[in-house]
């Protein structure tokens, strides 16, 4: 289905300022007020189909079309021209791209490759020469000039393949499935708590972070783009080492394994990268939020609901008193905290609570998929009775349900 205009939304006055914030001559673009960055993502978000292209992909195909006119446009002459450039696109069929970026570790620990979910990647500790040349060329300038970090010595390189019909696509997938990756080793290797002095410096919760910016390369190590990606919320981290590390491997390799097998292994996906991204903000309420977001997307269905909410998380403990009383509270912080009420020196040590009863759900599910097909019976189960009185009686009622209707009229 082609791109359309959402409803109600008013593009011309957006692109007037596009128009006025370009040069446009021979296929070329000159920038000359920063802000058409903003304009052209607000563009790209009033663009709606059925395609699963996300931002990346609207933006890029806005530039595209930018590129090969020569006068204004209207908004709608600029939509028949990005349908067209995805057609070309699509038609192009599908292209082989690599994400090159690193990781806080030295990376000995980590294994020469790995399946992620639909992707591999591949480690190393220094980057192969077709590759290095190239994003080094690339970067040089935005590192001079300070807009991006060099990555520390102390890190290791990672390397995801992937296929898609562009780099914006490329990038959106593989990102993707490096944020599933650190986001499991982060669940198994991040503290339980710490304490942080007063005074000092918030930091990000994650142990395994990546450096500040990442590129798009051919097969040939050539740039694919000269879009750089950066993390907006970077700061250096220790080298990572695992206390053991083959250990974290095996769990690491069973966990990818069950996740890709899981019949709703997408929103356990999604809830992982959540995670990540949440637990990556130096912020503490932006991570607890984030990451109440990931726990409600693995014990809820598209409505939130708090208190089925509670009822599920506590079906996993055997004290569910206690943990009632704690995830009660904690969605009252929850709800503070949207509307910048909650007392947020409490928030740090909140997102230690949030990271285990997370990490709980997700190997509950991970653990028990195969006993389920679909996402809604697992959630069943999880607001099913708890007390044994209960069970049995859920139990009677189906039994005497069975012999009923083995009845014949």
């Amino acid at each position: 289905m082609a791109y359309r205009w959402a409803e109600g939304s008013k593009p011309n006055p957006v692109l007037e300022s596009v128009m006025e914030s370009v040069s446009l001559s021979d296929g070329a673009v000159g920038i000359l007020r920063l802000s058409v960055h903003g304009d052209i993502a607000v563009l790209a978000s009033m663009l709606q189909g059925q395609q699963a292209d996300d931002g990346i992909d609207r933006v890029d195909l806005i530039w595209d079309v930018l590129h090969g006119i020569n006068a204004p446009i209207s908004a709608t002459k600029l939509l028949s021209l990005i349908n067209v450039a995805r057609s070309a696109q699509r038609k192009g069929g599908l292209k082989k791209f690599c994400l090159i970026t690193t990781l806080s570790t030295d990376g000995a620990w980590l294994p020469r490759s790995l399946q992620i979910c639909e992707l591999r990647a591949r480690f190393r500790k220094t980057l192969p020469r077709k590759f290095k040349s190239a994003r080094v060329q690339l970067v040089k300038e935005q590192i001079r000039t300070g807009i991006i970090h060099e990555d520390l010595e102390s890190y290791s390189f990672i390397q995801i393949d992937v296929e898609a019909e562009s780099a914006g696509a490329a990038f959106a997938k593989s990102d993707r499935e490096l944020r599933i990756l650190r986001g499991l080793i982060c669940l198994l290797s991040n503290p339980s708590f710490e304490k942080t002095l007063l005074g000092s410096e918030h930091k990000p919760i994650n142990v395994l972070r990546t450096g500040h910016f990442h590129t798009i390369h051919n097969t040939d190590g050539s740039v694919a783009t000269d879009l750089i990606w950066y993390e907006p919320n970077y700061s250096p981290r220790v080298t990572f080492t695992p206390r053991k590390p083959s250990v974290l491997v095996d769990v690491l390799k069973k966990t990818l394994r069950r996740m890709r097998n899981c019949p709703y292994n997408g929103r356990l996906e999604q809830a992982v990268v959540r995670f990540a991204s949440g637990f990556d903000e130096s912020d503490p309420d932006a991570a607890f939020l984030k990451c109440w977001s990931a726990l409600e997307s693995i014990l809820s269905s598209n409505v939130a609901d708090y208190k089925q909410l509670v009822r599920r998380c506590i079906f996993l403990y055997e004290d569910r008193d206690y943990h009632e009383s704690i995830l009660k509270q904690l969605a009252e912080h929850r709800n503070a905290s949207v509307h910048r009420a909650s007392d947020n020196s409490l928030t740090k040590s909140f997102c230690y609570l949030l990271q285990n009863y997370f990490a709980t759900a997700l190997k509950f599910h991970i653990r028990n998929y195969a006993r389920f097909s679909n996402f809604e019976e697992a959630l069943t189960l999880l607001s099913g009775p708890v007390s044994q009185s209960d069970v049995n009686a859920a139990m009677a009622r189906a039994l005497f349900a069975k012999r009923f209707l083995a009845i014949k009229p």
